[in-house]
């Protein structure tokens, strides 16, 4: 493995991310984002590639910084979701946000309270890619309207690397960060090595894995609609769980709900195989975590949503306290216990083991820590993604996935129900 020392481009492609956080820090802009098969991945230009290593100090998939969260410090500690304060429920009192974000819209009038009462300058979100709607890309903004009209999940590749060199290059500016786990888990990276000070706040989703663009193209073969007519996609809003939401050039739109969507293989099949090897669902690094209320039964039939918060840093607690006093938030403390959910559970899962890697024919372990001991059960989970990935690579064997996800469903269930569970950790 140790061709992997020069630059990011030497280790396994199926760990590499997309998050393009290397790219946005090379000093010999010698790494580019190529897209393959509809992730968003590496490419290093040999000949300007200088050996300096920043990129392997900044990589998610391999690296973690060392420095002490001076802000975690004095927080509890739970090996499934790492160091947090409380854990709360919450909506936004704007009705309309509410209604229109994927869980409750706390997180949008966070960022939106955060430029009112000037404690940031700008912020980071993510709409769709006006040039290729199967794509997101992340903007630096200071526009309100913009920011609402980025609320709701982002379930495809996202382009992150102009808001990141923004945030490089201007460190007069106050930023708030929204990110997955592993744009975090980056940007913490970052931060150490470039010793980087002007990140105010770092809003963290939680996320059991991020589809390729090919899973939204996947979504307009089982609905039947060219790829030519999508103007805009939106994956949730219009409540609580919410609905896929495919705006069509000629004014008309469809919608799908959320659950029949996300299940149909989409949410299962088209993800890289370094989100199966991550152990982070919950955003750990973040000051703030945001999630759906999954398993809170009270708020299960509240089709306006609600946002379950895992809050980890004092700056995050302080913020929260400040947006609820001022009639931005509502903020119910709940038991800590609604943080850990099932895919927390299994994310942390042990796969550091070698039939993990000779399945999955990844040739190097990431660096993830796991807090359950490996599981026999986890490898028919990974046959099932093994087998579901190679028809979702292919578009002319995307005919089989539904007839796959129905059979394999069927074998989990049974397999479940033979299998006696264990004990998992909680908080």
């Amino acid at each position: 493995m140790k061709r992997h020392r020069k630059h990011v481009g030497l280790l396994d492609a199926s760990l590499c991310s997309g998050c393009g956080f290397c790219v946005a820090v090379c000093p010999s802009n010698a790494i580019s984002l190529i897209i393959r098969n509809g992730f968003y991945k590496v490419h290093v230009n040999e000949t300007r590639c200088s050996g300096c290593k920043l990129c392997l100090k900044i990589c998610p998939s391999i690296s973690n910084s060392n420095k002490p969260i001076s802000d975690f410090e004095q927080t509890r500690y739970n090996p499934l979701i790492g160091r947090y304060i409380a854990v709360f429920l919450s909506y936004a009192i704007d009705n309309e946000l509410r209604l229109s974000a994927s869980s409750g819209g706390c997180l949008t009038s966070l960022l939106i309270y955060a430029l009112d009462k000037g404690l940031v300058d700008e912020v980071i979100v993510v709409l769709p890619d006006e040039k290729d709607p199967m794509y997101a890309r992340a903007i630096a903004t200071s526009d309100i309207g913009t920011i609402r009209e980025a609320k709701g999940s982002k379930y495809t590749q996202i382009y992150m690397i102009d808001a990141v060199k923004r945030i490089i290059d201007f460190r007069n500016k106050r930023f708030a960060f929204v990110g997955l786990p592993c744009h975090i888990r980056a940007l913490r990276n970052v931060e150490h090595v470039l010793k980087l000070q002007n990140i105010v706040i770092k809003l963290g989703l939680y996320c059991g894995n991020l589809p390729s663009a090919r899973a939204s193209e996947y979504l307009m073969y089982l609905y039947g609609i060219p790829e030519d007519r999508i103007k805009r996609i939106s994956y949730r809003g219009l409540g609580w769980p919410g609905y896929l939401t495919i705006a069509l050039v000629n004014g008309k739109k469809l919608c799908v709900p959320e659950p029949l969507y996300w299940g149909s293989g989409f949410g299962q099949y088209f993800c890289e195989k370094c989100c199966i090897f991550c152990s982070d669902h919950t955003a750990e690094l973040a000051d703030i975590s945001f999630a759906d209320p999954g398993g809170i039964k009270e708020v299960a039939n509240d089709r306006l949503g609600h946002t379950l918060i895992v809050v980890r840093s004092k700056a995050g607690l302080k913020l929260l306290k400040a947006a609820e006093r001022d009639g931005y938030i509502t903020l119910r403390k709940i038991p800590d216990k609604y943080a850990i959910q099932g895919t927390t559970i299994l994310k942390k899962i042990d796969k550091a083991q070698g039939i993990v890697y000779k399945l999955l024919k990844v040739r190097q372990k990431p660096r993830y820590g796991y807090a359950i001991p490996y599981q026999f059960q986890i490898l028919i989970w990974l046959i099932d993604y093994i087998i579901g990935h190679k028809l979702a690579v292919n578009k002319k064997y995307w005919i089989f996935i539904p007839v796959w996800r129905r059979l394999s469903g069927i074998i989990l269930y049974l397999l479940m129900k033979i299998t006696p569970r264990k004990s998992h950790l909680t908080c």
